[in-house]
């Protein structure tokens, strides 16, 4: 580019001015734009100095010949423009079309470019001399030159855009500013030159380093091929073959080094992670991304072993440390997160990522020792968690809730809150611990792999966790059951037991768990306290039986106090049975028989067949003696036993008929009361004949025939043999029984039914008693009187005295229907 000075837009006729020279200031001239269909100008209207070049040398030594031919130079100029502005454009038609779409020839007319310029200023007017200088002498024929000029027309046009911030003003003004501009103009563009010169070198940069690289593998070539080509002695066809060997074997090394770097590339994206992958592992957090980089990590474990195989184990070694090195980092970074997710999710936080916390226990299972460690802080942070909130509910200082002390002067309500409050724990917690560590049904992969370790890990921590209940659950609960006396009630809390036992089995609490065997060994304190209980009162009914009076022969009143407590008892202990049910384990069913004749033994058996016993024979002594002891111990043992049988009897078919061995402790003391009756009808039936006289010759005939067995009157010949006998005498018969039979016969009936009725509690039992002693001796009354009649068949009006009541009458008096 040409660069101007300021003398290019000078208007003096001297070319030859130095440019150290600075030319005098011209006196700016206002214009004014002229037209000739409107007025007339004349030469001294326009005062406008002449721009046209003279030919005529100005002398720099007469300065005031050179200030006259100026001004003489503009008034022709000016005359010449106010002809030619009256000229019409029909005169001046374009030779050719400029790019700039204005009318010009090869030599462009300068009058037609001063009448454009009509409007401009002073400087605008020396600028556009140099514009027309230029138009002038450029050739605009040819099409690259009119598109040159347009770009740098464009060009200059948008500079005004750019960072150059063209004054346009001052860079034509002729003074020293403009001057200065101009300077500072060229120092800019060479500035911007400069900077795209380094941009174009900057792109050329990649492609010189590449050459450089290149250079020593090409001035090889270049040398091999120097020293083959130009070597004239060597035999062309064994240089081609001997250089062809050559080729073909470096080609081949090289194909070999290209296999070897792929596959050393191949088995570095293999068997290496990236500085990102490693930045992930070290400071990111614990997120999808992470687990594809452990992914990779334990695939690049996996294939590790390959590595083995080779002569030189150290590079798996090697491998294998780091690897390891690298698992221990992610193995305590998913710990450590493992940790804040617990605690964060325990604040009602960050519950959407709970698929990702089991992903991340389902990689730590991999690592027992992190994994164990991890359970033992969950187990140990929600262990006191829980214990913390069971014990709060003991606090008299808590003001939101009714502690449950407030309620030990109820045992039962007692009990049932602290083992409700427990199991509201155990729900909570069992809810807490499913959600986070049941892998029962997840997708992830990794839980299926580990299936060992994270198939019922729920249930294994809820075990873990709720133990801490066990000691302050059982510590509670022991303290009433050991002090409470009442049967009633410690079967209650026992039944409590039971119904929380089977509650805290349902939640997954295993039978081994210290919770579950702490209630467990409660029931068997409040079953042995329920049996100290009865043994209690068994000592007590002892005493008072030693010092009670039992002439009345009735049942004793500790035997009657004690047989309604047992009744109570087994009322309580039958509604319970009844919730027992063919749903219900095995086991259980079995345990419960067991518990319930374990409590009939001690609370029935014992105390109505043994200690009853001892009580009745240290209280009639001579029993088995006397007849009349013996007479009053049946009699009260027939009431005992009666009132026992009474009592329990409405327990056969719920209680006793659960186990065999129940039945038989019922059947026992029916048993019981069977033979005593038996007993007391043999010794009635004794008195009877004794008193009527006719015992003697009932055992005599008893022992030649047994008299049930008669039935004809062939049996009666069996008695023949009696007539040798002399008690069998008609008169020692009549001495022995005739006044007997008719002094007692009329008041015997009256006289047993009185004694039985009042001694006796059970009026069946008497009434069954009397009836047999009267049947009895009404039956061998008379066999015995056919005996006689049969065996002295010439004195039957004599045996009609000796036994003067016939068999209707007999049996009338002694109360026998036929």
């Amino acid at each position: 580019m040409e660069f101007l000075d300021f003398q290019t837009f000078s208007t003096a006729d001297n070319d030859t001015i130095e440019d150290n020279i600075l030319p005098e200031p011209v006196q700016r001239l206002a214009l004014s734009v002229a037209s000739t269909k409107h007025r007339d100008v004349n030469a001294e209207d326009i005062p406008l100095p002449s721009i046209l070049k003279s030919k005529a040398k100005n002398n720099s030594s007469a300065p005031n010949e050179h200030a006259g031919g100026l001004h003489q130079k503009m008034e022709e100029y000016v005359n010449l423009s106010i002809k030619e502005l009256g000229k019409t454009e029909g005169e001046h038609a374009p030779s050719s079309i400029s790019p700039f779409g204005s009318s010009t020839s090869s030599s462009m007319d300068i009058n037609k470019i001063v009448n454009e310029a009509n409007g401009m200023g002073p400087t605008d007017l020396i600028l556009s001399k140099k514009l027309s200088n230029v138009l002038n002498n450029f050739n605009l024929n040819n099409y690259q030159s009119a598109l040159k000029l347009r770009n740098a027309l464009k060009l200059l046009e948008n500079l005004q855009n750019t960072g150059l911030s063209l004054d346009r003003e001052s860079l034509i003004t002729p003074d020293y500013v403009g001057t200065l501009s101009r300077k500072n103009l060229r120092n800019d563009l060479e500035t911007e030159l400069l900077k795209e010169h380094i941009i174009v070198l900057e792109e050329f940069r990649p492609i010189v380093r590449r050459i450089k690289r290149l250079s020593t593998s090409i001035e090889n070539i270049r040398d091999v091929s120097e020293s083959i080509l130009p070597n004239p002695s060597i035999n062309e066809n064994d240089t081609e073959t001997t250089f062809l060997k050559d080729i073909d074997k470096i080609r081949a090394q090289m194909d070999q080094l290209k296999l070897k770097k792929e596959l050393l590339l191949a088995i570095k994206d293999k068997f290496t992670i990236d500085q990102v992958e490693d930045d992930i592992i070290q400071n990111s957090p614990v997120d999808e991304r992470f687990f594809e980089v452990v992914e990779k990590v334990e695939l690049i474990k996996d294939n590790a072993s390959c590595l083995f195989s080779l002569p030189d184990s150290s590079a798996g070694t090697a491998l294998l440390t780091r690897l390891n090195d690298t698992t221990q980092t992610i193995n305590r970074k998913i710990y450590n997160h493992l940790l804040d997710f617990l605690y964060s999710y325990d604040n009602g936080q960050n519950s959407e990522q709970l698929p990702l916390f089991q992903k991340s226990l389902a990689y730590l299972s991999n690592d027992l020792t992190y994994f164990n460690e991890f359970l033992k802080r969950v187990t140990k942070e929600r262990s006191k968690l829980i214990l913390d909130e069971f014990l709060s509910q003991f606090d008299l200082n808590v003001k939101d809730k009714r502690p449950i002390v407030l309620n030990a002067h109820d045992p039962i309500r007692y009990v049932g809150d602290v083992l409700a409050s427990v199991h509201a724990l155990i729900a909570n917690e069992a809810d807490f611990v499913r959600t986070l560590f049941d892998f029962t049904n997840s997708e992830n992969g990794m839980a299926d792999l580990n299936n060992e370790f994270l198939q019922g890990l729920d249930v294994k921590l809820l075990n873990e966790i709720v133990k801490s209940l066990a000691n302050s659950c059982r510590i509670r609960i022991e303290q009433v059951v050991r002090f409470e006396e009442s049967c009633i009630i410690n079967f209650e809390i026992i039944q409590l037991l039971k119904l929380y036992k089977l509650m805290f089995v349902k939640k997954q609490i295993k039978a081994t768990n210290p919770l579950v065997v702490n209630l467990g060994t409660l029931h068997t304190v409040a079953h042995e306290k329920i049996v100290e209980y009865f043994v209690k009162l068994l000592k007590g009914s002892a005493e008072t039986a030693e010092s009670s009076d039992q002439s009345d022969l009735l049942p004793p009143t500790w035997l009657s106090d004690y047989v309604s407590q047992v009744v109570e008892f087994l009322e309580v202990y039958e509604k319970s049975l009844s919730n027992v049910d063919d749903d219900n384990d095995d086991e259980e069913i079995e345990k419960e028989k067991t518990t319930l004749e374990e409590i009939v033994a001690k609370i029935v058996e014992y105390p109505f067949e043994d200690f009853l016993a001892k009580q009745l024979q240290s209280a009639f002594p001579s029993a088995k003696k006397h007849e009349e002891t013996q007479l009053a111990f049946l009699t009260m043992q027939l009431n005992c036993f009666d009132l026992i049988k009474t009592r329990l009897q409405i327990f056969s078919t719920s209680i006793f008929s659960k186990t065999e061995k129940c039945q038989r402790v019922l059947q026992n003391i029916n048993n019981k009361l069977t033979i005593s009756i038996e007993q007391m009808r043999e010794l009635q039936t004794k008195f009877l004949f004794e008193k009527t006289g006719l015992g003697m010759y009932n055992n005599l005939l008893n022992m030649i025939f047994p008299i049930d067995q008669v039935k004809d009157e062939l049996d009666y010949n069996m008695y023949f043999s009696l007539n040798d006998n002399g008690l069998m005498a008609l008169p020692t018969i009549r001495s022995n029984v005739h006044d007997k039979l008719n002094e007692y016969l009329p008041q015997a009936l009256t006289d047993v039914q009185e004694n039985l009725l009042f001694k006796l509690a059970s009026p069946t039992i008497a009434s069954e008693i009397s009836e047999y002693c009267f049947s009895k001796l009404s039956h061998f009354y008379c066999i015995f009187r056919r005996v006689l009649n049969h065996i002295n068949p010439d004195n039957e009006d004599e045996v009609g005295t000796i036994l003067n009541f016939s068999e209707d009458e007999f049996n009338m008096l002694v109360g026998i229907e036929d």
